[in-house]
């Protein structure tokens, strides 16, 4: 993975908007997103023992919506940026809604887990969940570099879980106002005791 184009970084909204100007200035926006997003889902994909294949076309039309929204969303509370989990759901909601992945394949020679197969089944679902995900993640560990940093960042969802996301992103209308709504949920911590 270059740590370039990862997802993990600080910046790594106004990169996939205005691409990295400080050490990349010759790359446009538009490759950096392209490079970014295809080097999250190839990452993603492997650790479910699978390749994928993107649409550049379609990856760029994803960039040109995402940002379009990014432009028209109020934001209450004072902001005039959205926070990372509006970023993630309306990046998640428009990965999905234009079908980045080309092709999803088994990795030959590597076993063929659970995981495995709901890749398989809902590759461009789970990948651009799992990518808005990543970005609500950077954001919301332990700040302190260190173990339980490098730890919670390799945090992964629950198979179930990931399975039920590719099947209601698959069949239901889900809007990007519920992925944020999604994504900010995984993260609320809990006060007190639950009854």
């Amino acid at each position: 993975m270059s740590e370039n184009y990862s997802l993990f970084q600080p910046l790594i909204i106004q990169h996939l908007t205005q691409g990295d100007v400080t050490r990349n200035p010759k790359i446009s926006k538009e490759k950096w997103f392209e490079e970014a997003i295809s080097e999250a889902y190839g990452t993603i994909a492997e650790r479910y023992n699978c390749e994928v294949e993107i649409a550049e076309r379609r990856i760029l039309e994803a960039q040109k919506y995402w940002m379009h929204d990014l432009s028209r969303i109020i934001i209450d509370g004072g902001s005039d940026k959205p926070d990372q989990f509006k970023n993630a759901g309306f990046l998640a909601y428009w990965l999905r809604r234009r079908v980045i992945v080309d092709t999803c394949s088994e990795i030959a020679g590597r076993p063929v887990t659970a995981n495995t197969k709901n890749l398989l089944e809902y590759p461009n679902e789970i990948l651009s969940f799992m990518v808005g995900f990543r970005i609500c993640l950077f954001f919301e560990v332990d700040p302190r570099p260190g173990e339980k940093r490098t730890s919670q960042l390799a945090i992964e969802l629950d198979l179930d879980y990931l399975k039920e996301v590719g099947v209601l992103l698959a069949h239901k209308n889900l809007s990007p106002h519920s992925l944020y709504v999604i994504y900010r949920s995984l993260f609320y911590p809990f006060r007190g005791a639950l009854y």
